[in-house]
Order: C-alpha cells, then sequence, then structure tokens
C-alpha cells in the first residue's frame, strides 16, 4: 500500500539528495577530465554515451513511464510490474549484445578506436544496469518512495567517484581503469536496485501479457519522443568524433558535462511533483506543474548566469589549461540547457492528461531537426557549431512545449513564465532542510 508523501517533502528530499550527486559528479568530471587527458575523455564519454543511447533505442524511457503512470494508477498490483519489467530487462541486453557485437569491424574502429571487439561487454552491461534502474525508477514514483529513489540516485556518482579515486587515483590504471569504474558502477547499480524492489514491493516473474501489452500500448506513444530527445542530447557527440577527432571530442564533453549536472535542479523538481501530479485534479495537477517550472526554470537561469560569469577563470583552473577550450563551448550551450527545464512541463501532458504522444510531437520533431543542423554546423565550426546547434534546436523545443502547455492546461503564460512571491517562500522551505542539516552537521 503506497503512503503518499506531502509535495514539499518529496521535492526537499530529491533535492538534498541531488545536491550530494551534483557535488559528486562535479568533482568527478574534473578528476577525470584530469586524469584521462582531452583523448581519453572522449573515448570515456563515447563508451558512456552508446551505452544510454542504446538503451533508449531499447525504449527504457518509455517503460520507465509506463510502469510508474501504471502503478500510480494501480492497474496491476506492483511485485507483477516489476517481474515483467525485469523480463524486458534480460530481452533488451540479449539484443543490445546481439547488436553490438555483429557491427561491421570497420564501424567498430571508427566508433571506438581504442576498444576491442571483446570490450563491447562494458557497453552491454551499462546499457543492461540503465534499464534495470529504469525499471526500479517507474516503479518507486508509481508508489511514490520518493525518498528511497532519492537514496539510490544520490549514492551513484558518489559511488561512481570512490571507484574512481582508487582505480585512476591510487592504482593510475588510466582508461582501462576508468572502464572498469563503469563496469564495476554497473554491476552495483543494478544490484542495489534489485534489492529495493524485492523489499519495497516484491518481484513476481510471471509473464503478464496484459499488463506488457498496455505498458507497450502505453509506452509506444511516448517511445518516439524519449528517442527524440536522447537524439538532441548524445549524437552530436559523434559528430564531434567524427569531424574533430577524439581529443574535441574529450573538450565537448567536458563543456556539455558541467551543463548536465546542472540538469539535476529540474529533475529533482519533476521527481517531486510526479505522484501528486498523477493523483491531483486536471486544474490542481496544471498549477503544480506551472509552478514547478517556474521553479526549475528561474533557479536554472540563476545558476546558470552565475556559470557565465566564471567559466573563463575556473573551467581551465579547476580542469587543467588542456580544457581551456572547453570555455564557449560551455556558454554556447547555456541557452539550450536552460530551455530544456521545459521538460517539467511534460508532466502534465503524459501523468496527468495520459497523453503522453503529446510531448512526443515536438520532442520527436526536434531530435530530428538537430541531426541536419548539427551535422553541418559541426562540419563547419567543430564542437563550437555542435553547441550552437545543440542550443538552437533546443530552445525552439522549450518554445513549444510552453505553448502546448499554456494551451491544453488553459494557464496563462504569465503564469507560467513568472516566477511569484509564494515561489520564493516554498523554495526557502525547501532550502530550510539542508541548510539545518549543515549546520547541525558542522556544530
Amino acid at each position: 500500500m503506497k503512503a503518499r508523501s506531502g509535495l514539499v517533502t518529496n521535492i526537499a528530499w530529491v533535492s538534498t539528495g541531488n545536491g550530494l550527486a551534483l557535488a559528486a559528479g562535479f568533482l568527478s568530471s574534473v578528476l577525470l577530465a584530469r586524469w584521462l587527458g582531452p583523448e581519453a575523455r572522449g573515448v570515456y564519454a563515447l563508451i558512456l554515451t552508446t551505452a544510454l543511447l542504446l538503451a533508449a533505442v531499447l525504449g527504457v524511457n518509455a517503460w520507465q513511464q509506463a510502469f510508474g503512470y501504471l502503478t500510480g494508477k494501480a492497474r496491476y498490483p506492483p511485485a507483477r510490474v516489476a517481474g515483467n519489467g525485469l523480463l524486458l530487462v534480460l530481452a533488451g541486453a540479449a539484443l543490445a549484445a546481439l547488436l553490438l557485437f555483429l557491427l561491421p569491424g570497420r564501424f567498430l574502429a571508427a566508433l571506438f578506436p581504442d576498444l576491442a571487439r571483446a570490450d563491447l561487454w562494458l557497453v552491454v552491461l551499462i546499457t543492461a544496469a540503465t534499464l534495470v534502474f529504469g525499471v526500479f525508477t517507474g516503479l518507486l514514483v508509481g508508489l511514490d518512495r520518493i525518498p528511497v529513489l532519492t537514496a539510490v540516485s544520490s549514492a551513484r556518482p558518489v559511488v561512481s567517484l570512490l571507484l574512481q579515486l582508487i582505480l585512476l587515483g591510487a592504482l593510475g590504471l588510466g582508461l582501462r581503469g576508468a572502464m572498469w569504474e563503469l563496469a564495476l558502477s554497473a554491476v552495483l547499480l543494478a544490484a542495489v536496485a534489485l534489492l529495493v524492489l524485492r523489499r519495497a514491493c516484491g518481484i513476481d516473474p510471471a509473464l503478464d501479457r496484459s499488463l506488457l501489452r498496455d505498458a507497450a500500448r502505453y509506452g509506444a506513444k511516448s517511445y518516439p519522443g524519449h528517442l527524440g530527445g536522447q537524439l538532441l542530447s548524445r549524437v552530436d557527440l559523434y559528430f564531434v568524433a567524427l569531424f574533430g577527432g577524439l581529443e574535441a571530442a574529450g573538450i565537448y564533453a567536458v563543456a556539455k558535462g558541467i551543463t548536465e549536472i546542472v540538469g539535476i535542479i529540474e529533475q529533482s523538481i519533476s521527481q517531486g511533483i510526479m505522484p501528486r501530479v498523477i493523483d491531483q485534479g486536471f486544474a490542481a495537477a496544471g498549477a503544480i506543474v506551472a509552478r514547478g517550472f517556474r521553479l526549475s526554470f528561474w533557479v536554472n537561469a540563476v545558476v546558470l548566469l552565475a556559470g557565465a560569469l566564471l567559466a573563463g577563470r575556473f573551467i581551465p583552473l579547476i580542469y587543467g589549461a588542456q580544457f581551456a577550450a572547453a570555455v564557449p563551448a560551455f556558454l554556447l550551450l547555456l541557452p539550450g540547457v536552460l530551455l530544456l527545464t521545459t521538460r517539467t512541463l511534460g508532466a502534465f501532458f503524459a501523468m496527468q492528461m495520459g497523453r503522453p504522444e503529446i510531448q512526443t510531437y515536438y520532442i520527436l520533431g526536434a531530435g530530428l531537426l538537430s541531426l541536419p543542423i548539427s551535422w553541418l554546423l559541426t562540419r563547419q565550426y567543430g564542437y563550437l557549431g555542435a553547441a550552437a546547434a545543440f542550443s538552437l534546436v533546443a530552445v525552439l523545443r522549450g518554445a513549444a512545449a510552453v505553448v502546448l502547455f499554456a494551451r491544453l492546461s488553459g494557464i496563462p503564460y504569465r503564469d507560467i513564465l513568472l516566477i511569484t512571491r509564494d515561489d520564493l517562500a516554498l523554495l526557502g522551505r525547501l532550502l530550510r532542510p539542508l541548510f539545518r542539516s549543515r549546520l547541525s552537521g558542522g556544530s
């Protein structure tokens, strides 16, 4: 039986946990840059990007959203949802292995210059762990176990950081050590997710064709959109590697990695409001989503403005002089990163209206549009062109999301975009527990 948590409690839990994840992720990105250098950092980024893109092709985000919806609406027993989700993970991992190991040798050498075919197990392993975590996230969102989800999610970058300190820092294993870090992190992540799922709701692996049919029917509506999101966010790295080489890919990966850390703010708010969006009425859910977007947009705006002012001095200082070229790419990425906060609005279409296909239209359109634009600008201007293409398409996508949300929810643009005193008061309530914990920790 689900125990519903308060909206503020959910967001506070996720914000606090993701604050820890942000710190660990930032430190990890710095250490990887300094210990690997631009070229090896590019290889590391391509391995991780390929695994995440492959998981997206296999539908991890669509299944996650479907399982969250079916569980939150109590359509099926959570244990049955978990068991059938894991059956899909096994099928997906097998398909991923088949696809990768059948790659032509010439294509493999171009994609991973320093990776042998025997090492493709690493990409398969990360893909499988990502699929497991997708099932885990969907179930816990549907069950409104946000604090548990936050604890596990926050532990991911911390564990990665500890393994990097051992394998790269203490043992000096370089790129091979970074690959082992990815493998061990994936195994630990999947193991913890399975243990928590078993305790939270149980796992019933009995095949339920009706459940899978309903999940597929729901997920099919959002799958193209999720895939479009990955096209916008991931494929540009391949273009940079193709036209600029691995060193350019490493520099671009650092610039984009810093901006993705800031995305934790939007993820915190989106995850925190999701259970309320599912179980509230139409008007109340629309107001919750609008407030979540306002907070996400303006907090990100302040953080990104500070980043823009400090980037020229601090990126070379922290990451090393060899990554100074990441500064202009970072600045070009900022407008697009800010408008990606409109992902919060998608919760209304998918979880309240039950129509995930709405966001599919503009997200898939943006993803497809990004391919020729990114290709052309990257070919002409290198990784700076890739950054400019990303921001251009992300801004267009964000504008479309705002327009659609305003028309379908009936909420005026002013109430969607302009922050209010109540929002600032809510932000203070969210930050107060964090400051209290730090003060008590230092006393």
